[in-house]
C-alpha cells in the first residue's frame, strides 16, 4: 500500500499523462498524408486566416484527439471497475492507473524520435576534438569522424521501434497488475479489471505502429 499512498493523486495528473500520449501521437498524425490531405480539404475554412487558420486547425486537432484518448481512457476505467467490482474513489483509480501510462508515452518518444537521436548524437563526438569551433584538435583521432547513417535506414527504425514499443506495454501491463493488486480485494477480481487495461494497452499499441509505419509528408 506504500507505493499507492505515495502516487500523485488528481485529474491535473490525469490530462498530463493523457497529454503525453496525445501530444504525440499528434505529432505523428500530423506529417501523414491523411492529415495533409483532410488539411487541404479544409483549405477553403482556414486558408483566409493566413497562417493563424492554420494554427487553429492544428490546434482544435490536437485538443480534439486530446479529449479523445482522456473520454476512451475513462471509459476503459469504468470497465476496469466493473470488473473489479468494489467501490473506489474514481480519481484515486484513474490518477493510479494513468500513471501506469507513462512508461508507453515514454517508449513512444523514443520511437518517435529515434532517427533524429541516432543520427544528430554522433555529432557529439567531433565536437570533444572542437569544442568551440576554434579549428582546434584536442582529440585528433577523432577528427575524421562521420555520422553513421546507416543506423537509422527505414528497417533498422521499423525494427528498433517495435522493440520500444512493444518493451514499454509490457513495463505498463506490470505496473497496471501491480495496482490492480493493491485497488480490489482478491486476485481474482484484481485480474478481471485487468482485462480491460490489456485492450487499451493493445489498441494504442497498434495505433502507434501504424502512425509510424506512415510515410512522413512535408507540411503545407
Amino acid at each position: 500500500m506504500g507505493l499507492l499512498k505515495d502516487a500523485p493523486v488528481g485529474w491535473d495528473w490525469v490530462v498530463f499523462v493523457i497529454l503525453m500520449l496525445s501530444t504525440l501521437a499528434f505529432d505523428g498524425v500530423s506529417a501523414t498524408p491523411a492529415w495533409q490531405d483532410f488539411t487541404v480539404a479544409l483549405k477553403p475554412f482556414w486558408l483566409p486566416l493566413g497562417a493563424f487558420g492554420l494554427f487553429l486547425e492544428r490546434t482544435l486537432g490536437l485538443i480534439l484527439l486530446t479529449v479523445a484518448f482522456l473520454l476512451i481512457f475513462i471509459a476503459f476505467m469504468e470497465a476496469v471497475v466493473y470488473f473489479g467490482r468494489r467501490k473506489v474513489d474514481m480519481k484515486v483509480t484513474v490518477s493510479t492507473f494513468a500513471l501506469t501510462l507513462v512508461p508507453i508515452a515514454l517508449v513512444y518518444n523514443a520511437a518517435h524520435n529515434y532517427s533524429y537521436i541516432l543520427v544528430n548524437s554522433q555529432y557529439f563526438i567531433p565536437l570533444l576534438n572542437d569544442p568551440l569551433g576554434k579549428g582546434w584538435h584536442l582529440l585528433p583521432a577523432l577528427a575524421a569522424f562521420k555520422p553513421n547513417f546507416g543506423l537509422a535506414n527505414a528497417s533498422t527504425v521499423w525494427y528498433a521501434d517495435i522493440v520500444l514499443i512493444v518493451l514499454g506495454h509490457i513495463v505498463a501491463v506490470v505496473l497496471s497488475h501491480l495496482r490492480a493488486g493493491e485497488r480490489f480485494r482478491t486476485a481474482q477480481r484484481a485480474l478481471l479489471s485487468q482485462y480491460p487495461m490489456l485492450v487499451l494497452m493493445v489498441l494504442y499499441t497498434m495505433t502507434s505502429l501504424w502512425i509510424l509505419s506512415q510515410p512522413i509528408t512535408r507540411e503545407i
